[in-house]
């Protein structure tokens, strides 16, 4: 590839896609061969962020420089901490400004109303018994963000609802006491 650049056949920032030769017995006593020359080309999509909404996928590009608006949707498509992708140097998005719309209804509850929080024991959690409650469709896939999420880990209780659960993946958690397990049978 070097030389390529160096011939000038190529610019340095391209990346080419070199053939692959690659040869392989058909019969155990080595007789007949094949050769398959072939470019290692996948195939892939993309899509614009606004199209992305409502989807979740299990690894995404997003571009250094995107709106805040944009890169909160673009961020929150993927499934784990693992799946995101920036795309250049990351830019910071600016702050909304004091006349953005969000900036003056966030000024106006604050000045207009004095909001009380519903679940005031939830600030005060040695008062109270902690529970949280978890609901996916497979545990499985989800197993490694419940063992990092520390509003999990924090709590006494922990309820775990799949549509399919698997007996050994639950007693993996390091569960102090196993209260009851149900596994609903199609009617």
């Amino acid at each position: 590839m070097d030389q390529l650049v160096n011939d000038g056949k190529i610019q340095g920032n391209w990346t080419p896609i070199m053939r692959s030769r690659q040869t392989f017995n058909v019969h155990t006593k080595g007789s007949t061969q094949i050769c398959r020359i072939q470019y290692p080309i996948v195939p892939a999509e993309a899509i614009t962020i606004h199209k992305s909404q409502g989807q979740t996928c299990d690894s995404i590009v997003v571009p250094g420089k995107a709106e805040r608006c944009l890169l909160y949707v673009a961020f929150s498509r993927a499934r784990t901490l693992d799946g995101p992708f920036i795309n250049g140097d990351f830019h910071e998005p600016n702050p909304p400004s004091i006349q953005h719309p969000v900036t003056k209804e966030m000024q106006r509850l604050r000045t207009d109303f004095h909001l009380k929080p519903k679940f005031q024991h939830l600030r005060f959690p040695s008062q109270s018994i902690q529970f949280a409650s978890f609901n996916v469709q497979s545990l499985r896939k989800h197993i490694t963000s419940v063992r990092v999420d520390q509003v999990l880990l924090s709590c006494e209780v922990l309820l775990f609802q799949e549509t399919c659960a698997s007996s050994n993946l639950v007693a993996n958690l390091s569960v102090t006491k196993q209260l009851k397990r149900h596994f609903a049978t199609k009617t």
